[in-house]
């Protein structure tokens, strides 16, 4: 392996410094194909198409740096990082990776299956088949056909408060490596066919109480809940006896549901805004 890069806190202070609210600030905006888009849905729709080719702001320099120092800060030993993958030292995992806490396409998706009329129409008119790159090529596409405008007006600007978030502090996520592969006990692989269940933080974390993923997923989850802030996934924390490590079996996560998309958004939103302004304020705190 080669020498592990070091967080870049030049660049951190850079961002934090010239952007009014670094906690809602849209990562991708770091991209030159990415600014010229006024639009965050459209945005969002444009950096995931295949074609586009952009870096993953889930690995940039920006995340990976901004990980590794509140790591530090909250205690635990840093080597260095390379790629999306963060190395450590004194704990049961000694490599941790990145990834988004929610996906934002799945439920895009979902919320056009529910409000457009003749949606199955549309993907059978563009051959739309299932597969997520080529829906992002295609939906973008023809988004003009693929939009809840006209449709659901409040969802619609839910979801461009999303795509902004998306890629933004607060929804970073840290897990285990492999919790963001093909791994089928990883975060993205659990009921992948259902949006309503796809690639969700809540979800994931349930499985992992559960004991449905693996053991050393849990330990690590337990003893790193605060220090990862995953705290704020959830709405009642309980430790074991006369310890800080959470018994995450007996805590309670906030639960998104499935029938209140625009309530499931809403929480999401929520979820991001008020953990990425503790990860803003505990950096600012340590630069």
């Amino acid at each position: 392996m080669s020498e592990l890069k070091q967080p870049n806190t030049e660049l951190i202070c850079k961002y934090i410094n010239s952007t009014k609210d670094f906690s809602k600030f849209d990562f991708k905006l770091m991209n030159e194909a990415l600014k010229a888009f006024d639009s965050s849905l459209e945005r969002e729709l444009f950096f995931k198409r295949e074609s586009t080719k952009v870096p993953d702001p889930d690995c940039c320099e920006l995340t990976m740096s901004i990980m590794c120092i509140l790591l530090r800060k909250n205690g635990i030993d840093v080597k260095g990082y390379e790629g999306r993958y963060i190395y450590l030292s004194g704990e049961n995992i000694d490599v941790i990776e990145t990834d988004t806490a929610n996906s934002f396409i799945s439920l895009y998706k979902g919320a056009l299956m529910q409000n457009v009329p003749n949606y199955f129409q549309l993907c059978d008119k563009y051959n739309i088949t299932g597969s997520f790159t080529s829906e992002y090529e295609k939906i973008y596409a023809h988004r003009d056909e693929f939009s809840l405008k006209g449709y659901d007006d409040t969802l619609l600007t839910q979801f461009e408060e999303f795509a902004n978030l998306t890629h933004s502090i607060g929804n970073f996520v840290l897990g285990p490596k492999g919790f963001n592969t093909k791994d089928p006990k990883a975060k993205g692989k659990i009921m992948m066919r259902d949006w309503k269940q796809f690639d969700r933080m809540d979800i994931f974390l349930e499985k992992v109480a559960n004991r449905q993923t693996y053991n050393s997923w849990e330990t690590w989850y337990e003893k790193n809940c605060f220090s990862t802030y995953t705290n704020y996934f959830y709405s009642n924390i309980v430790n074991y006896p006369e310890t800080d490590i959470v018994n995450l079996k007996e805590s309670t996560i906030i639960n998104l549901g499935n029938e209140n998309l625009a309530e499931r958004i809403r929480l999401i939103n929520t979820i991001i805004l008020s953990r990425g302004k503790q990860m803003v304020e505990d950096l600012i705190e340590i630069l």
